[in-house]
């Protein structure tokens, strides 16, 4: 069961960092906000 949850976490993490490349990049596809969820999260994961 936890690696279940370790592999869920990883794609997780891949997929925010994609997000923020792209931020970073100048497409802007999601309202600030959620940006600055993204951001938050990929500091203080768990």
């Amino acid at each position: 069961m936890r690696w279940r949850f370790f592999a869920a976490s990883q794609v997780h993490h891949a997929v925010a960092t994609a997000i923020m490349e792209n931020v970073q990049e100048g497409f802007s596809y999601l309202p600030e906000r959620d940006v600055q969820v993204v951001r938050d999260w990929l500091h203080r994961s768990y």
